[in-house]
């Protein structure tokens, strides 16, 4: 299987978006995803501005999988990976343990922000891991930490999606999050939100 895509749109020039998937190994309970993804910004010279390009890997239709993604953008290069393991399938739940972790180097200096002059470094770090339910009724909800230790900040998070009403190619959502934040990083600080999705096919 694969699949293309090359888009133009307009924010202040001519600019072209692209992105490409391809499954390259597949078999009844495998498969592996190569898949790139970049913006064209001709300018004066056409060149490539940012560009996306990684792989995926699911290892079987329990939900484990692996992947690895590297990015080039014009001010910073990260290289991103991620792993699912499936705890809990039955009944129509799911219950899947999740961890992710990425390496971003700047192409230029920071600026200090405020009272963190360790905000300066050349490279920046983010891991952290959820545990998160889900049931085929459009119901789930998650539990996980964060954390970004050139920032000295280190997050609880929540999330919740409770499906209100379904009915054929309808349906109807409420959801809510919220993140407090318990390293030295606005220590204290929550935010939160929450709200309705309706989801609709024609």
């Amino acid at each position: 299987m694969y699949k293309s895509e090359l888009k133009k749109y307009q924010i202040h020039q001519s600019t072209y978006s692209f992105s490409s998937e391809k499954k390259i190994i597949r078999n009844e309970n495998n498969y592996c995803t190569v898949f790139g993804s970049g913006t064209l910004n001709p300018g004066n010279s056409i060149r490539l501005q940012d560009k996306t390009y990684g792989a995926g890997v699911d290892y079987n239709r329990n939900g484990n999988s692996f992947g690895y993604t590297h990015i080039e953008a014009p001010n910073s290069r990260t290289d991103a990976v991620r792993g699912t393991v499936n705890l809990y399938n039955g009944g129509g739940n799911r219950v899947n343990a999740n961890a992710w972790g990425s390496h971003t180097r700047p192409r230029r200096q920071f600026k200090p922000i405020n009272d963190f002059p360790q905000s300066n470094k050349q490279t920046i770090d983010q891991y952290g891991g959820n545990i998160e339910w889900k049931n085929d009724r459009g119901h789930g909800a998650s539990i996980g930490v964060n954390n970004i230790p050139q920032f000295n900040k280190q997050t609880i998070d929540a999330t919740g999606n409770l499906n209100i009403y379904r009915h054929k190619n309808w349906s109807v959502d409420a959801f809510g999050q919220a993140s407090k934040n318990v390293g030295q990083f606005n220590r204290g600080r929550t935010d939160w939100s929450t709200g309705l999705t309706v989801n609709g096919r024609f």
